[in-house]
């Protein structure tokens, strides 16, 4: 069992990412001209989904008592947005504007809920993928995570923008925001992210206990999540205020526009799916009745499955991971089974 320090210490780290998160939405953010995110409604909306998912991550290890999967949703929330903000500064360079303080606070705070998660990893044992584990819900979260994975890289806008050349005529250009044609800076992380949605979310369908994997695809849920809800604040903001923080850049505002395609709904039902299913495997273990003695030989070092029980006590609510648990006593020789009671580019674009 973790002591109460320990236990406090992870929950710090992600409560310090929450407030780095804050003070980021202050200062200039990458962008022609480098804006405060709390002055572009599509970006504070972003980040205002971000800041929830490690507000909610924090209070599962400070309030809840319930390390295991507030570790979980602070992986599954990190590891995605990692590639969402560093496109966004490797964007940045390619602007002249990386230098840009709101940047580098958002990737500190990043930096403080990751250290979290691995520090509180380290204080229990967090499960392992057991191949061949997978049921109904598992399967189905597989599948709405590939779709969500598919949908993630195309443009979820379409569009025009109409450019008034020196000479007075008009020049247009389609709406592009499908993630190969960006600039590398910004296409790599944004496919890196892309990746990051489909190995959490497979791995997560075999993960035992099975409430830890649904809570790292609630994770991932939430970044995708603030993907989408920017995608709808930016579709009805001025164009100009959408695409460049407010410099008209020689665009004609009135006959550019900027709208939300199928895409971005197809995307949005994969994120809900996986938000239900998850939620129904959470559901699930904690309606399940405490599991019986845990079996060490059977499942080694796999927390809370003992081949019986589907998720074991610790998952079923019965115990918690914080301070108070109760845990396992050491395997009686010769029986091999326990005697004691398991006790988080082109805006919008998924880019």
């Amino acid at each position: 069992m973790p002591a109460r320090g320990q236990v406090a210490s992870a929950g710090a780290l992600m409560v310090a990412a929450l407030a780095l998160h804050v003070a980021a939405m202050f200062p200039a953010y990458p962008g022609q001209p480098p804006s405060p995110v709390a002055a572009l409604p599509h970006y504070l909306a972003m980040f205002v989904c971000l800041e929830a998912g490690w507000a909610l991550a924090a209070g599962l290890v400070l309030v809840g008592g319930r390390l295991r999967q507030g570790v979980a949703l602070g992986a599954g929330l990190g590891l995605v947005e990692a590639g969402l903000l560093v496109a966004n500064v490797l964007g940045g360079f390619d602007e002249g504007t990386a230098g840009a303080a709101g940047a580098w606070l958002s990737l500190a705070g990043l930096a403080a809920g990751l250290a979290g998660v691995l520090w509180g990893a380290s204080l229990v044992p967090m499960g392992r993928p057991v191949p061949g584990r997978a049921r109904g819900l598992e399967v189905a979260m597989v599948l709405a995570g590939l779709l969500a994975v598919a949908e993630f890289w195309p443009s979820w806008q379409s569009g025009q923008l109409v450019f008034r050349a020196a000479d007075g005529s008009l020049l247009s250009a389609p709406v592009n925001g499908f993630t190969f044609d960006q600039p590398l800076g910004v296409a790599l992380p944004s496919t890196l992210a892309g990746l990051a949605i489909g190995v959490i979310v497979v791995v997560a369908a075999f993960w035992v206990p099975r409430q830890v994997g649904a809570w790292a695809v609630v994770g991932v849920a939430v970044a995708l999540g603030s993907q989408l809800l920017e995608a709808v604040v930016g579709a009805l903001e001025p164009v100009q205020d959408y695409l460049n923080g407010g410099s008209t850049s020689g665009i004609d505002v009135a006959r550019s526009s900027v709208s939300l395609n199928a895409v971005w709904g197809a995307e949005t039902a994969s994120v809900l799916a996986l938000l239900v299913l998850a939620g129904a495997v959470i559901v699930r273990g904690h309606r399940r009745p405490p599991g019986p003695a845990l079996t060490p030989g059977l499942l080694p070092g796999v927390p809370g499955e003992d081949g019986a029980g589907e998720d074991g006590a610790d998952e079923g609510g019965a115990g918690k991971d914080g301070p108070g648990a109760t845990v396992p006593t050491p395997p009686q020789a010769g029986t091999g089974r326990a005697t004691g009671t398991s006790g988080p580019a082109w805006p919008g674009s998924g880019s």
